[in-house]
């Protein structure tokens, strides 16, 4: 006998006083009083202070035990007294606000500094150790563009998210130091706003223009490599195989810049050498994506015996706009239940591009998520374009013994609002799921689909 799932109770409606309510309170009571005495020699505030900091630290123990307790969905009805981002994040900018202000009146109350204060000699040394460290970043992210052109186009490494921080701390630290070495003043009462104002500002500035060079890092190299674009064509017809495919390659990775070499590469396809027909086909799909048209010449080659020259020339002609060879949807609905998950990607998303058109592919969608191991991520995105075929297949698919299965099924359902009305029930039966992630989810999921108040 199976239980129905209830539907998960709006918070403002859950029991607000449990049994346990005397045990929390006071825990609740001691965590604020904890907090209040860290910081009282620390922040040394006023009356106005210390309440807020008893606030602050009354409502961490009460989310900590609040998160702690609740094991199970059921509990999570009783328990559940943590209410949504909607009401939780005005409030936590209010407490924000309350300790600012706090802080500015007191600072208000302060003597004026002196008029002659010298500039402070450490702001000068940590301008300079900031800016030495992004210098070193600028250089760091040039080298591996250079490495990146020694390898034809080959990415030298991920980015990585420790020098981020180090570039968004950098970036921090260097407006705090430079603000008290323009204006050494800031160091008094209420003027530290700015510096921390700086201070912000720079560390946002620093992260973001990390990201831009890593994430532009890329077009970069693929502009540079272009220049070297005739020497590549040419050894397309060179008599070893490996520079072949290595030429081929570099072509590829030049991406939208090698759009007038697509010609020459339909003519490689060719090739004797499995190795470099492969690359051959690679390089189209990739420098497909900036081409105008989808390069039809390559039908003929969709009925290749290697799969890493048949599934990125199906996924390269995979174009929403275009029509379809007849070969394609068989060729991609074998890629996505290739055991290679780059393949099998590659295939998934060109479905998902195809949307409703992709439906013969059904089938092989359904295997690429219930039968390969692992599952083809991409396959997900394609059931979801589907309609309402493929959303049945996702709304099963959340009763997967696979966890990984059920965490994708429910969070592409997530995003498709309005279509996934259909998979409501199977929604809220995954609110009860055993993963904390999966029941997560389908809560968002269901709350989108139904708003509170409608």
């Amino acid at each position: 006998m199976t239980t129905e799932p209830q539907p998960q109770l709006p918070w403002y409606k859950r029991p607000i006083l449990p049994p346990w309510m005397p045990g929390w309170l006071l825990a609740c009571i001691l965590g604020g009083l904890g907090f209040g005495l860290a910081l009282e020699f620390v922040v040394k505030p006023n009356w106005l202070g210390r309440a807020g900091i008893f606030g602050i630290g009354f409502l961490l123990v009460l989310m900590v035990l609040t998160l702690a307790h609740a094991k199970t969905p059921a509990e999570q009805q009783v328990a559940g007294l943590y209410p949504p981002a909607w009401i939780r994040i005005p409030l936590i900018l209010v407490v924000v606000g309350f300790i600012i202000f706090t802080w500015v009146e007191k600072q208000f109350r302060g003597p004026a500094p002196p008029a002659n204060l010298p500039s402070p000699e450490w702001a000068l040394w940590l301008m300079a150790v900031c800016g030495g460290w992004l210098a070193f970043r600028f250089i760091w992210i040039g080298a591996k563009i250079l490495l990146s052109l020694r390898r034809s186009g080959e990415p030298s490494g991920p980015m990585r998210a420790l020098p981020m921080g180090l570039s968004a701390l950098a970036g921090g630290a260097a407006g705090y130091a430079a603000v008290m070495w323009l204006w050494p003043q800031a160091q008094h009462g209420w003027r530290q706003f700015f510096p921390w104002a700086a201070a912000v500002a720079g560390l946002v500035a620093g992260l973001v223009i990390d990201m831009f060079l890593e994430l532009r890092s890329g077009r970069w190299t693929s502009w540079l490599l272009s220049f070297r674009l005739p020497g590549y064509r040419e050894q397309l017809h060179a008599p070893d195989a490996e520079v072949r495919a290595a030429a081929a390659k570099a072509i590829g990775a030049m991406q939208k810049y090698a759009v007038e070499a697509i010609p020459e590469l339909i003519t490689a396809l060719a090739d004797e050498s499995a190795d470099v027909r492969a690359e051959v086909a690679l390089a189209i799909y990739f420098i497909s994506w900036y081409a105008p048209h989808a390069p039809t010449e390559v039908a003929p080659h969709l009925q290749d015996a290697d799969p890493r020259v048949r599934i990125p020339l199906a996924a390269a002609l995979a174009k929403p706009q275009t029509t379809l060879p007849p070969e394609v949807l068989p060729v991609l609905g074998d890629g996505v239940v290739d055991p290679d998950s780059k393949l099998s990607n590659m295939a998934g998303h060109a479905l998902s591009q195809l949307g409703p058109r992709a439906m013969p592919a059904l089938p092989a969608l359904r295997a690429a998520t219930f039968d390969k191991q692992p599952p083809t991520g991409n396959a997900f995105e394609a059931l979801g374009a589907l309609g309402a075929p493929g959303i049945a297949v996702l709304a099963e698919a959340l009763t997967h013994r696979d966890r990984e299965v059920r965490f994708f099924a429910v969070t592409v359902l997530k995003y498709l609002k309005p279509p996934a009305l259909s998979a409501e029930e199977a929604l809220r039966a995954a609110t009860m799921d055993d993963d904390p992630h999966v029941r997560s989810i389908a809560t968002d999921a269901l709350q989108r689909l139904r708003p509170t108040g409608t």
